[in-house]
């Protein structure tokens, strides 16, 4: 049965308000089904908030905010010292919005302050739609940077499916920082397309009006290892999107439909596929039917779900790029459409992360394997609009 309990305290009021709190590094994720009613994440950033010391920096970029937590969290650390800065896009317009913008200053020129961008931030493309949470300290880590698909909302604790992957990489953090900045100065700065690469992390920041990282990536799969490598077993892969649409998404589902005909061990969940989207994965020749389950609760039959999966990620655990024994994590903001590809947006790779992909292909498997999987994709030619986007069931945009 599914229950959908109010989230209880998971800290102490000694916790809080001390530095024993450090977050943890790795994955986490969120779903309505759990307990405490799927705020994990949230959870994670509103005890890193309270574990922000006098004097240290959060940057916040997410596309909505509306949790009252995170936002008393965050009024009393701007008051302890903190200094807190918050970037949302244009749509944010609720009770707990005007709540820290009135808290803070509307000056970013101020150390603390809480602004909307006007349509995307720093280009001039379609919208904001990046969720980055930055701390310059958390209890005993430095130079925090928290990526995903979780906005700052109670969606996303109790009708949502998400991720976060939490880092304390100081070349990482300081180019969030950069962008932070370019983001909360509201004026084009960029066509689009750039790239940060330390090695570990890649960092590519949307709009690509040229390109198609997501297809890019998963051509250098291979599903089955060299002869002679010593490597035995196919490729893992497993994908996780929300909304994947339009010719952006095509390109993407022909990579995937590759990758299921030459053997690779692949799953997918989805909230919403596109028409051309599912007539590729559908298809019957080479291995038959990618196996892809749609992730979604509508409890009165409206055809607008409750809960849904909410995550843009892909796991990858085998034959990357010439290395047999790859594990490479893919995760950030976009959905794979026209509109993500016109956004703002932040898609992250990281290279070597060996528990990362565990984590992700576990989580990935438990939703494909649930309760609330089905075969039958919703086939959606374009995304929702109207009354959908307001009752905060499908975030495109």
């Amino acid at each position: 049965m599914l229950s959908l309990a109010p989230a209880t305290a998971a800290v102490t009021a000694e916790d809080e308000r001390t530095s024993t709190y450090s977050p943890p590094l790795g994955a986490v994720f969120s779903s309505p089904l759990d307990r405490n009613g799927g705020r994990e994440i949230l959870q994670q950033v509103y005890r890193s908030i309270y574990a922000s010391p006098k004097g240290s920096t959060i940057r916040l970029v997410v596309w909505n905010f509306a949790d009252p937590a995170i936002t008393t969290a965050l009024i009393a650390a701007e008051k302890r010292g903190v200094h807190v800065q918050v970037v949302t896009a244009e749509s944010t317009k609720n009770k707990q919005w005007y709540r820290i913008r009135d808290a803070l200053s509307k000056n970013t020129s101020d150390r603390s302050f809480a602004v909307r961008c006007h349509n995307a931030c720093r280009t001039d493309r379609f919208v904001m739609h990046a969720k980055i949470f930055l701390f310059s300290k958390a209890g005993k880590r430095r130079h925090v940077s928290m990526f995903g698909s979780t906005n700052l909302t109670k969606a996303a604790g109790n009708r949502q499916w998400n991720d976060q992957t939490t880092t304390a990489n100081k070349g990482l953090y300081d180019f969030f920082v950069e962008t932070f900045k370019e983001y909360a100065a509201d004026r084009p700065v960029s066509d689009g397309g750039e790239v940060y690469d330390n090695g570990r992390y890649q960092v590519v920041l949307f709009p690509v009006p040229e390109t198609n990282p997501i297809a890019e990536a998963l051509e250098k799969v291979k599903c089955h290892p060299p002869k002679g490598s010593g490597v035995k077993g196919r490729t893992v892969v497993r994908i996780a999107i929300a909304g994947w649409f339009d010719e952006f998404g095509l390109n993407i589902a022909r990579q995937v439909r590759r990758l299921w005909d030459n053997g690779c061990d692949l799953r997918i969940v989805t909230t919403l596929a596109g028409r051309k989207i599912n007539r590729v994965l559908k298809q019957r020749y080479g291995r038959g039917r990618v196996p892809i389950r749609q992730v979604t609760i509508d409890k009165d039959g409206d055809r607008i779900p409750e809960y849904y999966m909410h995550m843009k990620s892909i796991a990858v655990d085998g034959h990357y790029d010439g290395d047999p024994r790859a594990h490479m994590l893919f995760t950030g903001s976009p959905n794979w459409s026209g509109e993500a590809r016109s956004s703002d947006e932040v898609w992250v790779t990281v290279r070597d992360a060996r528990q990362l992909v565990k984590d992700y292909i576990r989580f990935t498997d438990r939703m494909f394997s649930g309760p609330f999987a089905h075969g039958r994709i919703q086939n959606m030619h374009r995304p929702l609009t109207g009354a959908a986007r307001f009752h905060g069931y499908y975030e495109l945009s």
